[in-house]
C-alpha cells in the first residue's frame, strides 16, 4: 500500500503535467512547459559526484616527463634517444664559442620541429632562438641557431660555451647528444661520453 506522502507527491505531478520514466536505466523526467512536453534527462548525485571526482583526478595526474624518465634508465638505454650525436672537435670547445652541426643533422633534428618563421631566420644567417635544455641537470637555456655563411652547416651559438662548454667541462673527444623533447617543447641535451684519457 502507498504511503501518504507518495500518494501526495504523484497527485502533484500529475497536476503538473510531470511523469518519470527510465529509458536505458537513465532517468527521464517529462513535464509541460506553456503547453508544449518537454523532457529532461537527470543523473542521480552519486553519478555526478563521481564523474567529478575522475575529473578532478585527471587533472591531478602529472605529465609523464623524458627528463624525469631519463633518471631511471641506464646510459645504453638513453642512447637510443639521441637523434643528433657527435663527437666533439677543437673548434667546438675553444675559442670560436659555437657548436656546428652538420647540414643533415640540422635538416633531419631540428628544423622540423621549428616553425616556418624560424626556419627563414635561419637560412637567412640572422639565426633563431632556441631552447636546450640539460637533462642531467635540468635547466633550459635559451641560444641562437643559424646557417654559417662560410661552410655548409649550421651553429648553434650564443651561450654555448658559458651554458654548456665551461659548465659542464667539455673537452675535445667528449660525446654529446641532442633530440627533440615534446613533453618539454625543447631540445635535450646530455653528454654522452667523457674522452677516454691516456693510460
Amino acid at each position: 500500500m502507498m504511503k501518504e506522502e507518495e500518494i501526495l507527491e504523484n497527485n502533484h505531478r500529475k497536476s503538473m503535467g510531470i511523469t518519470k520514466f527510465k529509458l536505458f536505466g537513465v532517468e527521464i523526467i517529462g513535464f509541460k512547459l506553456m503547453g508544449v512536453e518537454t523532457y529532461t534527462v537527470t543523473k542521480q548525485v552519486n553519478e555526478i559526484k563521481k564523474e567529478t571526482e575522475e575529473m578532478n583526478e585527471k587533472k591531478k595526474k602529472p605529465r609523464t616527463l623524458i627528463k624525469d624518465y631519463f633518471s631511471e634508465i641506464g646510459i645504453n638505454h638513453r642512447r637510443s634517444f639521441f637523434t643528433i650525436r657527435k663527437i666533439l672537435t677543437k673548434s667546438d670547445v675553444g675559442h670560436l664559442t659555437r657548436l656546428m652541426l652538420s647540414k643533415k643533422m640540422a635538416n633531419d633534428h631540428i628544423k622540423p620541429y621549428l616553425t616556418e618563421e624560424q626556419n627563414r631566420e635561419i637560412e637567412s644567417g640572422h639565426g633563431t632562438e632556441i631552447l636546450i635544455m640539460d637533462l642531467d641537470i635540468k635547466p633550459c637555456y635559451r641560444l641562437i641557431l643559424k646557417k654559417s655563411l662560410r661552410a655548409d652547416s649550421y651553429i648553434i651559438k650564443s651561450n654555448w660555451n658559458k651554458s654548456f662548454v665551461k659548465r659542464r667541462n667539455l673537452k675535445e673527444g667528449d660525446e654529446i647528444g641532442m633530440f627533440w623533447d615534446p613533453s618539454e617543447y625543447c631540445f635535450a641535451f646530455s653528454v654522452l661520453q667523457r674522452r677516454q684519457q691516456p693510460a
